[in-house]
């Protein structure tokens, strides 16, 4: 198993964390696991994604952060 997290930067330096969650106990959520990704300046949640997305690159991150 992989870590907790993955963190990667973005074209413009910006330093991302993307942390897989049980969602469960969360009011409203749409399935049992999100997708947080988070910098200084933002937090994104992400309800569909790939299993495999810890393989993906920091530009495909990116596009998958913009999915709800």
């Amino acid at each position: 198993m992989g870590p907790e997290f993955l963190e990667f930067f973005d074209v413009s330096g910006v330093r991302w964390r993307v942390t897989e969650r049980d969602a469960r106990s969360d009011p409203g959520a749409l399935r049992s696991q999100c997708l947080i990704f988070s910098c200084s300046e933002t937090v994104r949640r992400v309800w569909d994604y790939p299993t495999e997305w810890r393989g993906l690159d920091s530009d495909a991150l990116i596009a998958l952060s913009w999915q709800r």
